[in-house]
Protein backbone atom coordinates (compact mmCIF):
# COMPACT_ATOMS: atom_id res chain seq x y z
CA UNK A 1 0.00 0.00 0.00
CA UNK A 2 2.96 2.23 0.66
CA UNK A 3 4.25 2.12 -2.62
CA UNK A 4 0.78 2.63 -4.75
CA UNK A 5 0.59 6.25 -2.16
CA UNK A 6 3.78 6.57 -3.42
CA UNK A 7 3.34 5.83 -7.44
CA UNK A 8 -0.27 8.46 -6.95
CA UNK A 9 1.69 11.31 -5.52
CA UNK A 10 5.08 10.88 -7.88
CA UNK A 11 2.03 10.71 -11.11
CA UNK A 12 0.40 13.68 -9.29
CA UNK A 13 3.73 15.64 -8.86
CA UNK A 14 4.82 14.83 -12.59
CA UNK A 15 1.19 15.36 -14.16
CA UNK A 16 0.83 18.76 -12.42
CA UNK A 17 3.40 21.18 -13.81
CA UNK A 18 0.86 21.01 -17.37
CA UNK A 19 -1.85 22.33 -14.93
CA UNK A 20 -0.03 24.35 -12.28
CA UNK A 21 -1.68 26.57 -9.89
CA UNK A 22 -5.40 25.94 -9.32
CA UNK A 23 -7.37 25.51 -6.35
CA UNK A 24 -6.59 21.18 -5.65
CA UNK A 25 -3.49 20.24 -4.20
CA UNK A 26 -2.12 17.23 -4.10
CA UNK A 27 0.64 16.14 -1.49
CA UNK A 28 2.48 14.11 1.48
CA UNK A 29 2.33 14.43 4.77
CA UNK A 30 4.98 12.78 7.30
CA UNK A 31 3.85 11.95 11.02
CA UNK A 32 0.88 10.65 12.76
CA UNK A 33 -0.59 10.03 9.89
CA UNK A 34 2.10 9.64 7.33
CA UNK A 35 0.29 9.79 3.77
CA UNK A 36 -1.53 11.13 1.05
CA UNK A 37 -2.61 14.19 1.56
CA UNK A 38 -5.27 16.38 -0.31
CA UNK A 39 -6.57 19.67 -0.42
CA UNK A 40 -9.49 22.03 -1.73
CA UNK A 41 -9.64 25.83 -1.17
CA UNK A 42 -13.54 27.04 -1.99
CA UNK A 43 -12.13 30.77 -1.58
CA UNK A 44 -8.94 32.04 0.19
CA UNK A 45 -9.89 31.47 3.64
CA UNK A 46 -12.48 28.29 3.53
CA UNK A 47 -11.22 24.96 2.21
CA UNK A 48 -11.50 20.92 2.83
CA UNK A 49 -8.59 18.63 3.30
CA UNK A 50 -7.63 14.59 3.64
CA UNK A 51 -5.47 12.84 4.81
CA UNK A 52 -5.07 8.79 4.02
CA UNK A 53 -2.22 6.70 5.57
CA UNK A 54 -0.66 5.00 8.50
CA UNK A 55 -1.30 6.05 11.78
CA UNK A 56 1.38 4.64 14.98
CA UNK A 57 -1.04 5.26 17.52
CA UNK A 58 -3.06 2.68 15.47
CA UNK A 59 -0.21 -0.07 15.24
CA UNK A 60 0.31 0.89 11.32
CA UNK A 61 -3.09 0.42 10.27
CA UNK A 62 -4.62 2.54 7.62
CA UNK A 63 -6.07 5.93 8.47
CA UNK A 64 -8.75 8.61 6.86
CA UNK A 65 -9.60 11.93 8.01
CA UNK A 66 -11.82 14.58 6.29
CA UNK A 67 -11.30 18.36 7.84
CA UNK A 68 -13.12 21.40 7.02
CA UNK A 69 -10.59 24.35 7.75
CA UNK A 70 -11.04 28.30 7.87
CA UNK A 71 -8.03 30.70 7.43
CA UNK A 72 -6.98 33.64 8.41
CA UNK A 73 -5.07 36.30 6.73
CA UNK A 74 -0.93 36.18 7.13
CA UNK A 75 0.13 35.50 10.37
CA UNK A 76 3.31 38.07 9.30
CA UNK A 77 4.09 40.37 6.80
CA UNK A 78 6.23 39.03 3.89
CA UNK A 79 7.79 40.12 1.68
CA UNK A 80 7.22 37.41 -0.31
CA UNK A 81 3.96 34.13 0.04
CA UNK A 82 1.56 33.90 2.84
CA UNK A 83 1.93 33.01 6.15
CA UNK A 84 -1.81 31.86 7.62
CA UNK A 85 -3.42 30.14 10.69
CA UNK A 86 -6.08 27.93 10.29
CA UNK A 87 -8.32 25.96 12.59
CA UNK A 88 -10.75 23.04 11.34
CA UNK A 89 -12.03 19.68 12.22
CA UNK A 90 -13.87 16.91 10.83
CA UNK A 91 -14.31 13.12 11.15
CA UNK A 92 -11.47 10.49 11.44
CA UNK A 93 -11.38 6.40 11.48
CA UNK A 94 -8.60 4.09 11.48
CA UNK A 95 -8.91 0.55 10.59
CA UNK A 96 -6.57 -2.90 10.53
CA UNK A 97 -5.15 -3.96 13.52
CA UNK A 98 -7.39 -1.78 15.76
CA UNK A 99 -10.57 -0.02 14.54
CA UNK A 100 -11.47 3.81 15.83
CA UNK A 101 -13.52 6.08 14.55
CA UNK A 102 -13.44 9.81 15.74
CA UNK A 103 -14.04 13.43 15.41
CA UNK A 104 -10.50 15.91 15.54
CA UNK A 105 -10.03 19.38 16.04
CA UNK A 106 -7.06 20.80 14.28
CA UNK A 107 -4.85 23.68 14.22
CA UNK A 108 -2.69 24.66 10.90
CA UNK A 109 -0.25 26.96 9.72
CA UNK A 110 -0.02 27.11 5.81
CA UNK A 111 3.08 28.67 4.07
CA UNK A 112 1.93 29.56 0.34
CA UNK A 113 4.86 30.02 -2.20
CA UNK A 114 4.68 33.06 -4.03
CA UNK A 115 6.01 31.88 -7.71
CA UNK A 116 5.19 28.11 -7.60
CA UNK A 117 2.04 26.66 -6.27
CA UNK A 118 2.95 24.67 -3.31
CA UNK A 119 2.24 24.80 0.16
CA UNK A 120 4.17 23.82 3.02
CA UNK A 121 2.03 23.25 6.02
CA UNK A 122 2.27 22.14 9.65
CA UNK A 123 -1.09 20.28 11.78
CA UNK A 124 -1.82 19.28 15.30
CA UNK A 125 -5.29 17.86 16.01
CA UNK A 126 -6.43 16.33 19.49
CA UNK A 127 -8.91 12.82 18.85
CA UNK A 128 -11.40 12.32 20.77
CA UNK A 129 -12.47 8.61 19.97
CA UNK A 130 -15.68 7.52 19.79
CA UNK A 131 -15.06 3.71 19.62
CA UNK A 132 -13.30 2.53 22.74
CA UNK A 133 -13.69 6.03 24.19
CA UNK A 134 -10.72 8.03 24.70
CA UNK A 135 -8.05 10.38 23.40
CA UNK A 136 -5.18 10.37 20.83
CA UNK A 137 -3.81 13.40 18.93
CA UNK A 138 -2.00 13.74 15.64
CA UNK A 139 0.50 15.96 14.10
CA UNK A 140 2.75 16.42 10.70
CA UNK A 141 4.63 18.12 8.16
CA UNK A 142 3.71 18.17 4.86
CA UNK A 143 3.87 19.76 1.29
CA UNK A 144 1.39 20.53 -1.80
CA UNK A 145 1.38 21.20 -5.18
CA UNK A 146 -1.78 22.41 -6.61
CA UNK A 147 -3.40 22.43 -10.10
CA UNK A 148 -6.54 21.89 -11.66
CA UNK A 149 -7.72 25.39 -12.30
Amino acid sequence: MKKLLFIFALCAVLYAPAAAGGPFGLGVIFGAPSGLSGKYWFNNRVSFDGIIGFHHYWKSSMSLNADWTYHWGELTPLREGRLMLGLGGGPFTAWGNNFGLGVRVKGVIDFMFPDVPLNLFFEVAPEILLVDPGLTASAGLGIRWFFLK
